[in-house]
């Protein structure tokens, strides 16, 4: 994530920018954006450790690192927890993030617990009326 224009598409370009005018000159200070890109990475370093994102994860890793940041800056303005309308959707990819980063999922979207079946399969006959 480079810049906060990005993110117009999920919070009002007016809104990023209050949430990141610390001096009130109505203009986005650079250091508050360092600070909420900091902080969007910091939460992904929790889930992975010091050896980054894997590939296969990193679609996700972008997707979940902006709702990160969107967490960050709607937390600026005043709206934390339920009011916050991203802090569902990033607790549920942080969960995802965490679950392929302990390899209890896969990008395939399997888990990696066995699967055994018990009992042969009850499939009707082939021979019938088939035309």
């Amino acid at each position: 994530m480079t810049g906060y224009e990005e993110l117009a598409g999920y919070m009002p370009p007016q809104r990023i920018v209050e949430a990141l005018d610390d001096d009130g000159d109505g203009l986005a200070d650079d250091a508050a954006w360092a600070a909420v890109r900091q902080g969007a990475e910091d939460r992904l370093a929790t889930i992975f450790g010091a050896g980054g994102v894997p590939a296969e994860a990193a679609g996700l890793a972008e997707y979940a690192r902006k709702l990160f940041a969107l967490v960050l800056l709607y937390n600026r303005r005043g709206l934390a927890g339920e009011d916050n309308p991203y802090e569902t959707e990033a607790q549920r990819a942080e969960a995802r993030l965490r679950a392929l980063a302990s390899g209890e999922e896969n990008t395939d979207g399997a888990t990696t617990e066995p699967v055994i079946i018990g009992e042969p399969a009850k499939i009707a006959g082939t021979g019938g009326l088939i035309a």
